[in-house]
């Protein structure tokens, strides 16, 4: 990934490549992928998890491209919906670091900082994500 993609000053793609499946670096005390948060609410099912990170995937990328423009508007609304968005999906799904910063973000905070945090963070969880779903490939192979 080019490091312009996660420049918040850059004019977003519309869709990103995707990355190798590696163990991504965290900050210490960040929990970017909670398994058993995960387990509960997609019923420990790796197909569905699979169907819901690729729509965050390519979802979340574009509310933060509509974030960037909110900032640039000074449009509070929608900021805040968009980080709402990113807050639930991400809690939903065990990314508790990303749904953290989107919460901080949703409260008021709206600074171009902290949306190259939330993408920083972002790639992250798309990195532990991937890794999740390729340690369990066969599992998903076996039952298609």
């Amino acid at each position: 990934m080019s490091a312009s993609q996660n420049d918040p000053s850059t004019p977003c793609a519309p869709a990103r490549a995707a990355k190798a499946a590696i163990a991504p670096q965290s900050e210490p005390g960040e929990v970017i992928l909670d398994l058993d948060i995960l387990a509960l609410n997609t019923m420990g099912m790796i197909e569905i998890q699979r169907e819901v990170f690729e729509l965050m995937f390519e979802q979340i990328p574009q509310s933060f491209c509509k974030m960037q423009e909110a900032l640039e508007a000074q449009d509070r609304s929608t900021w805040s919906m968009n980080a709402h968005s990113i807050k639930g999906s991400s809690r939903n799904m065990g990314w508790q670091a990303l749904a953290a910063l989107a919460a901080r973000a949703e409260s008021g905070t709206q600074t171009i900082e902290l949306l190259s945090e939330m993408r920083a963070v972002f790639d992250r969880s798309e990195c532990a994500a991937r890794a999740h779903l390729a340690a369990h490939e066969s599992d998903i192979a076996g039952r298609a």
